[in-house]
């Protein structure tokens, strides 16, 4: 037993890393096989497929809201024809096994903290399985710690680390900022107590620093938001924005071992939300106190800026692993140099307090299950991803399969009644099985929010849509674009007439008149389901395909559907 503990709080690597490593390599490998790439994914890849250079760098990060580096790094094999689905897999899984590597073999973590974190839910499925500009924040954050201590005597080492992390995504930014204020504020004391100011200008510290501000003046000006583009968070009031402020107690929790926050906010109860808050001020009250006890209290400065920040512009729980890398990263610091963090002197008094062995047992094994609750959900994702479609590809195989990419269709798009989010909440439409039907007046639209259309179109080399893009069919990403003149744009897709299929249920008579559809049916003949993947949950997206009624006679292998 005892050698076994020796071997766990190794701080050696061997052969057990090599192990890890493999094992990491073949679980994201044999899971990306079945991972259909969903929207955010598929729109990063047409972005750099189909945008020319100059609009990657100075127009569409207005619209994105994220720096340029992930598009650029897919645009070479995007533009030279590399296979979409192999490619974006391989570019994701290289840069999440350089990252594991040097966790498992630069980290100062215990040998069992080492082996076990690559298959916590982040490091393996969110940012493993799923291709996004995260896994190149991995990267960028290991070499943060492995530079950070080495800042004054290499600060273009640990800069160049820090440029990299803040390059991959806004909310790194705003982290890589707060530790520069960090670092200025630790200089200028050293020059205020030294009295030499006047060598400050020839110090590279400076010249770092001056470097990181100007490449994130750079990305701050490239992504602020333009005029029309559309914020799904924009009509948010100020009451209501301080409210999800609260959000931020939550955020440490969900970023280690919680699961409240997720897709599918219908899970959100009055009970759930208090005792979330609860823990999550635990939490918060644990974190602080070890923070103290190590003096890094002063990382959370950057660390409140990223909560405050997530919780008002954009909460996503995708991003929550950025709280998770950057905790590690605190961690990682208070291990340094053979150091094991000291355990502040108010848990331990409560530790000595408790006299029953069955309640400190019991302790014992709730940290345990916390520990291996990330595993469970990355088992459990990778298990929903290999059991369920995750993106569109059911879809597109059916529409090429009966030969019915080449038709006109037409796709649903983002609108919205005056009580109801049309597309998710009005069962009474979805329960119809032929279109044109009625439908509550519609009071918003937003012609260019169509997120369907993005995530299918890669598998193509032209656009499929006649409604998509209609004013410039060649640009094959969606446009984050607010919808001034709406009427204007289904004029548009009028001149194209009647569609042959639809995707998905759309107010068909808001763009043709009552005599254009007189006569006109059109059939539902497949139903798909797909949706995004957390932790324990899918969001469900259910889109019906339509087929108007003189086409379908031409199709007899398709049946029509009914309830």
């Amino acid at each position: 037993m005892e050698k076994l503990k020796k071997i766990c709080l190794s701080r050696r690597a061997g052969r057990a890393e090599w192990v890890v490593l493999f094992l990491y390599i073949l679980g994201t490998a044999v899971i990306s096989c079945f991972h259909e790439p969903w929207f955010d994914e598929a729109q990063a890849w047409m972005i750099a497929r189909s945008a020319t250079l100059r609009e990657i760098l100075f127009e569409i990060p207005h619209y994105e809201g994220h720096p340029q580096l992930w598009h650029l790094v897919l645009l070479p094999f995007a533009k030279l024809g590399a296979p979409y689905e192999f490619t974006l897999t391989a570019i994701n899984i290289s840069f999440c096994t350089i990252a594991v590597a040097l966790l498992l073999w630069r980290s100062p973590f215990p040998k069992i903290v080492r082996c076990l974190l690559p298959f916590t839910y982040f490091f393996f499925y969110q940012y493993g399985v799923i291709s996004r500009p995260y896994c190149i924040m991995l990267v960028g954050m290991m070499l943060v710690c492995m530079t950070y201590s080495g800042r004054n005597t290499h600060p273009w080492r640990y800069i160049l680390s820090l440029t990299l992390f803040a390059l991959t995504g806004a909310y790194m930014l705003v982290i890589a900022g707060g530790l520069c204020i960090i670092w200025c504020v630790e200089i200028f004391t050293e020059y205020r107590r030294s009295g030499t100011w006047s060598r400050v200008l020839r110090d590279s510290r400076a010249h770092a620093l001056l470097f990181i501000l100007v490449i994130a003046l750079f990305v701050l000006v490239s992504i602020i938001p333009a005029e029309d583009c559309y914020y799904n968070g924009g009509s948010y009031s100020v009451p209501k924005r301080f409210l999800r402020l609260f959000e931020a107690v939550m955020v440490p929790v969900d970023s280690l071992f919680g699961s409240y926050m997720n897709y599918d906010t219908g899970m959100y109860t009055i009970g759930g939300t208090i005792a979330e808050y609860l823990l999550g001020a635990l939490v918060w009250f644990v974190l602080l106190a070890f923070m103290k006890t190590n003096k890094c209290l002063r990382f959370l400065l950057p660390y409140l800026l990223f909560c405050v920040c997530h919780a008002l512009i954009q909460p996503s729980v995708h991003h929550l692993g950025i709280s998770t890398a950057f905790l590690m990263f605190i961690f990682w610091l208070m291990f340094e140099n053979g150091k094991t963090p000291e355990i502040p002197m108010i848990m331990k008094k409560i530790w000595q307090s408790i006299e029953a062995v069955s309640i400190r047992r019991l302790l014992g094994a709730m940290g345990v299950v916390i520990a291996v609750l990330p595993i469970v959900y990355s088992g459990i994702s990778s298990a929903m991803d290999i059991s369920k479609p995750y993106g569109a590809r059911e879809l597109v195989e059916y529409l090429n399969e009966n030969g019915l990419d080449d038709r006109k269709i037409m796709i649903s798009w983002r609108w919205f009644t005056p009580e109801k989010d049309t597309e998710l909440s009005l069962e009474s439409i979805y329960l119809e099985d032929v279109i044109p039907q009625e439908h509550p007046e519609p009071n918003e639209f937003y012609t260019d929010i169509i997120g369907n259309a993005a995530t299918m179109l890669p598998y193509y080399d032209r656009n499929i849509f006649m409604n998509f893009n209609a004013d410039d069919p060649d640009t094959l990403y969606m446009r984050w674009k607010e919808t001034e003149d709406y009427q204007a744009v289904y004029d548009l897709w009028h001149d194209q007439g009647l569609p042959e299929v639809l995707v998905g249920y759309l107010p068909i008579d808001e763009i043709f008149s009552e005599e254009e559809l007189e006569g006109v049916k059109y059939y539902w003949v497949a139903e798909f389901e797909f949706g995004n993947i957390f932790k324990l949950y899918q969001q469900e997206i259910k889109p019906k395909l339509y087929i108007r009624e003189d086409v379908l006679e031409e199709y007899p292998q398709i049946e029509i559907m009914t309830y």
